[in-house]
């Protein structure tokens, strides 16, 4: 078993749950985005360390090469003639590290002993958090002061980046508690997804319901029969936690003052007001976009983001780029499909919970931010690294796939890149934790930042930081 991804699995709740001992007088978001920063540098390095293990096969060579060049040369365009080149250059390191950590994972995971104890610590991490916001809870309904339920929520400045992360860790608990070995492992997985299904009612996530419900069929659809286990081991708990979150609503919640406005399920907030601003921003860019993260360098009035990835692209990398990475991540996601369907009969429940996983971070990033806030930007990272796992496992006895030759030239450029990629994330710790140093409200320095001037301080918008216009 590999200890060290073990306790890296501790930190997409140990996040959150560390931040009201160790926030340094920090917003949630700042404080995972600061402890996110060093977590990638520390993956890069090791992906470099240990090599990036890409084999490239001999029938995809030339079509991988050109879609990924041309993929490389039109984001590279879009970052140098945006308005602050660097910190478009701050989004592309986010990503570039984030597949590190998924690589890095992967890796680490190649073994059942190793996913199953990573999965396990997902369960205990999401059960100390839900434990802990429901005591917060009930001491506020205790108090008779719950007109506000939103402070409880242990390491998120809203309700919707918690639920961002639920939309990967409740299919990834639902995985323990229909395929653990141990009894007692998917008793406790079955509590907390009770637990889980508690915080969905309170701080109805929509758009997370919406993911897991359609990750779910999605799930069945590509299983078939075999993903019914799965799904009654998914669905009942996460049922009795909704209703048991109803009667303590009924029984506490609303007399202590917390009371749900049902006008609320239906509101847009904002939603075509800010699909409508990054449409307007890809008419002014339509081949380059006006570069990645620069939906934020426009004040709106509203969000730094679109809340909306697949118009945020198109918004930043504009049409082509966005084109070319949809369709990498189509070719990604069919590959993933047939590998998870392949597995072997045991391993079905993985291949379901996956394979739900994923649908339901496609589905929640058309109506959330999932893909900027740092905690969920991890969970996302998570499963992609469990399904890399599960893909290399299944290699394991399969024929190698033809290389291609390769020039040593070009093998010692590939050798460097990763060290430039370790080079540039230093370099953004280093800047973002100066910004850190300089204020408990770290802005991306530009001149004449636009949060001074509208009083974003007060109500802030969260991008790259939590106030994310610059």
């Amino acid at each position: 078993m590999n200890r060290t991804a073990v306790g890296a699995a501790c930190l997409p709740w140990g996040i959150p749950i560390a931040y009201p001992l160790l926030g340094m007088g920090l917003a949630a978001h700042d404080f995972a985005r600061g402890v996110q920063l060093a977590l990638l540098l520390l993956a890069s390095t090791c992906w470099a360390w240990h090599g990036t293990r890409v084999q490239l096969r001999q029938n995809s060579r030339w079509s991988t090469l050109i879609v990924s060049g041309t993929l490389v040369v039109l984001v590279s365009a879009s970052t140098l003639l945006s308005a602050y080149p660097t910190i478009a250059l701050r989004e592309l390191l986010i990503f570039v590290g984030l597949w590190a950590w998924a690589q890095t994972m992967a890796n680490a995971m190649a073994n059942t002993q190793t996913r199953r104890a990573v999965l396990r610590t997902l369960v205990l991490g999401a059960m100390a958090h839900s434990v802990l916001v429901l005591l917060l809870l009930a001491v506020s309904v205790l108090e008779g002061n719950l007109s506000e339920p939103w402070a409880a929520l242990v390491g998120f400045d809203n309700p919707r980046f918690l639920n961002h992360a639920q939309t990967v860790a409740l299919p990834l608990v639902a995985i323990v508690s229909a395929d653990d070995s141990s009894k007692r492992w998917r008793q406790l997985a079955w509590a907390t997804l009770v637990l889980g299904g508690m915080l969905l009612f309170i701080t109805y996530g929509r758009a997370t319901l919406l993911a897991l419900l359609l990750g779910l069929l999605a799930g069945l659809w590509a299983f078939g029969r075999r993903g019914l286990p799965y799904a009654r081991r998914t669905v009942p708990p996460t049922i009795v936690g909704m209703l048991l979150m109803w009667v303590c609503y009924l029984l506490w919640f609303r007399p202590a003052g917390y009371v749900i406005d049902p006008d609320q399920f239906a509101h847009v907030h904002y939603r075509d007001y800010l699909i409508g601003q990054a449409v307007k921003l890809w008419q002014t860019s339509p081949w380059l976009g006006v570069g990645p993260m620069h939906f934020s360098h426009w004040y709106n009035g509203e969000a730094a983001h679109p809340h909306d990835l697949y118009f945020q692209l198109l918004a930043e990398y504009g049409a082509p780029a966005t084109i070319l990475i949809l369709l990498g991540a189509g070719r990604w996601f069919a590959a993933s499909l047939r590998a998870l369907r392949t597995l072997p009969e045991q391993h079905t429940n993985v291949g379901v919970g996956l394979w739900g996983a994923l649908i339901g971070i496609a589905v929640d990033a058309a109506f959330s931010g999932n893909f900027v806030m740092p905690v969920s930007q991890l969970w996302i990272a998570m499963a992609i690294a469990m399904v890399l796992a599960m893909r290399a496992d299944k290699r394991t006895n399969a024929a190698p796939a033809s290389g291609i030759a390769t020039s040593s030239t070009w093998s010692r450029a590939r050798g460097g890149l990763p060290w430039l990629v370790v080079a540039a994330m230093l370099w953004m710790t280093v800047q973002s934790y100066r910004e850190v140093l300089h204020s408990s409200q770290p802005t991306l320095g530009t001149s004449g930042a636009v949060h001074a001037a509208h009083g974003e301080t007060t109500n802030p918008n969260p991008r790259f930081w939590i106030i994310g216009w610059f």
